[in-house]
């Protein structure tokens, strides 16, 4: 098993209690907790989401000790005025971007991550909040990061976003939601990797502070989108979120499959496109 979309600085419960936790440094006692249960619950393939403190960096490190291949971008990058300061460092103009990648690739990340679009409104259906980012940027942030041979991760939500970041060669689309019909067929063609993320909007049925009406509209059009991808032979992957709110790290790939298996009604042939996903993440997701 493996879990493509993690956070391993984060706890699946309280964000403002883990940014604690690191305000002084990655703390070692959190990592090696965290990868003793992804140890114990048989997932032996990692790929972070990176955070703002170093713990994924350092989790890299530690990683081989448990047995587990984990990959890491270091930090997210992300435009200023725009998501992902929980997440990462922020640029204003595209030096500062190249400033960015180098220094993460000085920290050892595996890949680039972006942050190519804001995060959702679980109140008010179809409202993502705002991304300044340019068809143009995103082209040359892309090319970019090829350029230095590292693979791009974007966390994207948007039709007009998605667009530009999988015609601009993204490598994997995370989360994608609200995503139009004919992208499927975009990532089919130019093989681009899907990892759509299902548990952390699924897991909020039932909380307080989220509109259960909302989150099933989000959740029936997503299902959708999914389902074509499936048939036009996307690499779909197992990715949780994991750390994110509701999703503990050892619970996170095995709700995930189960999510994605819902929806493909077909365990060998998910299983099969899951297993060609993890082939090409291991591959394409390493350092050159």
């Amino acid at each position: 098993m493996y879990d493509a979309h993690v956070h391993i600085a984060l706890d699946g419960l309280d964000y403002n209690r883990m940014k604690d936790v690191h305000a002084c440094g990655a703390d070692v006692e959190h990592i090696r907790r965290v990868f003793d249960e992804y140890r114990g619950a048989g997932v032996g393939f990692l790929r972070d989401g990176g955070d703002r403190w170093g713990v994924s960096s350092l989790a890299k490190r530690l990683a081989p000790e448990y047995g587990i291949d984990y990959r890491t971008p270091a930090f997210a990058i992300y435009k200023k005025g725009s998501y992902g300061s929980i997440l990462g460092r922020f640029f204003e103009s595209f030096s500062d971007f190249k400033v960015l990648v180098n220094s993460a690739m000085d920290m050892g990340a595996d890949f680039i991550k972006i942050m190519g679009s804001g995060i959702m409104d679980f109140n008010e259906y179809g409202l993502i909040s705002p991304c300044t980012l340019e068809k143009d940027e995103i082209r040359d942030m892309i090319s970019y990061c090829h350029d230095k041979g590292m693979s791009v991760m974007v966390h994207c939500n948007g039709n007009d976003n998605l667009t530009a970041f999988v015609m601009a060669g993204a490598d994997s689309i995370e989360h994608g939601f609200f995503m139009g019909e004919d992208i499927p067929e975009m990532m089919a063609e130019i093989n681009v990797i899907w990892i759509p993320t299902v548990t952390p909007v699924a897991e909020l049925n039932g909380k307080p502070g989220f509109n259960p009406e909302v989150i099933d509209k989000i959740l029936k059009s997503h299902r959708e989108m999914i389902k074509k991808a499936l048939s036009l032979g996307v690499d779909i992957g197992t990715g949780s979120d994991a750390g994110s709110f509701a999703v503990p790290h050892k619970e996170g790939a095995g709700k995930e499959y189960d999510y994605l298996l819902d929806i493909a009604k077909d365990e060998k042939a998910l299983s099969c496109t899951l297993t060609k996903t993890k082939e090409d993440l291991m591959t394409r997701f390493k350092r050159a």
